[in-house]
């Protein structure tokens, strides 16, 4: 791999900043939602637009992969399950996002807190932290394969300053398993993910910890707590609209901000109004999605260490375990688009991009002639 190939690859770890995770469940299975935020284009000076040149990716069975980090003698593997994802050039294969043929799933999402060891770990499988989304997708079927595999596994990255480039992942099987994966003081840590949120910085043991903060906040009507009392404009205070069961909860684009929001609001859904099918929780998913999808121009940008462009919704993904599903929309086309790994041809690789020039809104003007 070139040094210019290696520079685009770190460039994107290193735009992207936000990231957000979740899963809705229904008596068809789980569906799983991603968005992906980062800044700007995949060469320096960092501008707003265009924006970073991703491809859909398909991975064949027995594809010998040649490990990313180069400055270690890592070895190469080959794929037992083909997989579909998106990722971006030149490595393509090297998916952020993606989904095997088995219904696993494994998201690679930005974490700069994570900290990995340089070298080697003697009589264990060493795998480069860029390897690691591909690697579990491409050799295990289940979470249960992969935690086994893990006792016995190194994540590792060849040099450091990673420039920002730290991630942890999340991975989740078509029985609902669910774990996240991080590599904290050059250790690996797994925490079964029950909550089905994950976001950023700090790693997951803090969000979780953080959910406490929120104990206050139900799904119910707020009633009269016999405080009330009689004012010359009636009985007050009293619920004067809906929605004040969610006032306080953050809004805003931070990590923590939305892994709360998405804990809170998907828990008062799914209670509320539970899915009945995939469908419903395809809707459910998109409402949650689009609660955190960041617009340009509203994050602030870090111009001090060179950002000329702030973190936007680049693109945003679904995927259904149970029958292996992709779906897949971006920022300008909000039209979801959607892969069936089940009518796909895995003796052969093949990658398209995901931007296009259509806006997908369809003309409906006919319909009233």
């Amino acid at each position: 791999m070139s040094m210019k190939h290696i520079g685009t690859l770190l460039l994107v770890i290193t735009q992207t900043h936000a990231c957000s995770y979740f899963a809705v469940e229904s008596p068809e299975g789980e569906v799983l939602g991603r968005t992906m935020e980062t800044a700007g284009t995949q060469s320096p000076p960092c501008k707003q637009d265009p924006p970073i040149a991703w491809n859909l990716v398909k991975v064949q069975k027995g594809l010998t992969i040649q490990p990313y980090c180069t400055g270690l003698p890592l070895p190469s593997w080959v794929t037992r399950y083909g997989y579909v994802g998106i990722g971006a050039p030149p490595e393509v294969r090297k998916v952020y996002d993606g989904i095997n043929t088995e219904g696993l799933s494994v998201q690679t999402q930005t974490l700069n807190t994570a900290h990995y060891p340089t070298s080697q770990a003697n009589g264990k499988i060493n795998i480069c932290f860029f390897d690691f989304a591909q690697w579990a997708l491409s050799s295990f079927g289940t979470v249960g394969e992969l935690k086994a595999a893990l006792q016995n596994t190194s994540i590792v990255a060849d040099k450091y300053p990673l420039e920002g480039g730290a991630v942890h992942w999340q991975v989740t099987d078509a029985a609902k398993n669910s774990i996240v994966v991080e590599v904290v003081d050059e250790k690996i840590a797994i925490h079964n993910n029950t909550v089905k949120v994950m976001t950023n910085d700090p790693p997951f043991k803090w969000q979780l910890w953080n959910l406490n903060n929120y104990m206050r906040f139900n799904t119910q009507w707020s009633y009269d707590s016999g405080i009330s009392v009689q004012t010359e404009l009636g009985q007050m205070p009293f619920e004067i609209s809906h929605g004040t069961n969610t006032v306080g909860l953050p809004g805003d684009y931070t990590p923590p901000g939305r892994f709360v929001r998405l804990f809170f609001f998907k828990q008062f859904a799914q209670i509320n109004t539970p899915p009945t099918s995939t469908a419903d929780a395809i809707t459910l998913a998109t409402a949650l999605i689009n609660d955190v999808h960041i617009p340009k121009g509203v994050v602030a940008h870090n111009e001090p260490k060179g950002d000329l462009a702030s973190d936007y919704t680049q693109w945003a993904s679904l995927k259904t375990p149970s029958v292996p599903t992709f779906y897949y929309r971006t920022y300008d086309n909000m039209q979801w688009k959607k892969i069936v790994l089940s009518e796909l041809d895995f003796t052969t690789s093949k990658e398209t991009p995901v931007f296009t020039s259509s806006d997908g809104i369809v003309d409906a003007s006919g319909s009233l002639n």
